[in-house]
C-alpha cells in the first residue's frame, strides 16, 4: 500500500537472516486494518534486490536514528514531499519506462500476488513459462518453486498455492479480498 512503502522506517526491516521487513503502526501512519500488521521475508521475495536494499539500509541506519524514514523524500529540511506528489511522479516514470499508460502502483500488489501464487505452482511451472515467451526473465522466476517455498515459509511442511499466506502477505483478512 502507497502508505506503508512511504512511511517505512529504519528499523521496519531486520538485516538478520533471513531479512524481514516489518509493516505495523507508527506514529505518522495507521495501518489499514489490524490485518494488515504483517512481517514479510524479503530475503524469499526479492532476492536480487536485497543486496540493494540491505546497502542502502545500512548506509541510511549509519546517518541517522532507527525511528527516520527509510526512504528520505525532502523538500527541505522543514518539509516531506507529500505522498500524492511522490506517487504522482512514481506513476509518470513507471508509466514513460513500461510504456503503459494505465500503470499505478496499487497495480503492484495485484502483480506480486499473482507472481508469487505462480511461483508455488510447481507442478505447473514448466507449462507455465512455455505461455509466457515474451516475458522470458520475468518466467524465470517461476523456475524452483519448492526452494522459493522453503525460502518463503522456512519450512517444506507447506505444498501448493497458499492462497491464507499471500492474504497474509497482502494485509488482507481472508483469501476472498485477495
Amino acid at each position: 500500500r502507497r502508505s506503508e512503502a512511504h512511511y517505512l522506517r529504519i528499523c521496519d526491516i531486520d538485516a538478520g537472516s533471513p531479512v524481514l521487513l516489518y509493516l505495523r503502526d507508527t506514529n505518522v501512519r495507521k495501518l489499514k486494518t489490524t490485518n494488515a500488521q504483517r512481517r514479510l521475508n524479503l530475503s524469499a521475495l526479492m532476492p536480487e534486490e536485497l543486496a540493494l536494499l540491505l546497502d542502502f539500509h545500512g548506509n541510511r541506519r549509519r546517518q541517522v536514528h532507527a525511528l527516520d524514514r527509510l526512504f528520505p523524500v525532502r523538500i527541505d529540511d522543514e518539509k516531506w514531499l507529500d505522498e500524492e506528489a511522490l506517487f504522482t511522479e512514481m506513476h509518470r516514470i513507471l508509466r514513460r519506462e513500461l510504456g503503459d499508460e494505465t500503470l499505478r502502483y496499487h497495480l503492484l500488489r495485484h502483480s506480486f500476488s499473482t507472481w508469487t501464487a505462480l511461483r508455488l505452482m510447481a507442478p505447473h511451472a514448466a507449462s507455465l513459462q512455455s505461455i509466457l515467451p515474451e516475458m522470458r526473465p520475468a518466467a524465470a522466476t517461476l523456475e524452483d518453486p519448492d526452494a522459493f517455498r522453503l525460502s518463503l515459509y522456512q519450512s517444506s511442511a507447506i505444498e501448493g498455492i497458499d492462497l491464507q499466506s499471500i492474504s497474509d502477505m497482502l494485509g488482507h483478512g481472508s483469501p476472498k479480498m485477495s
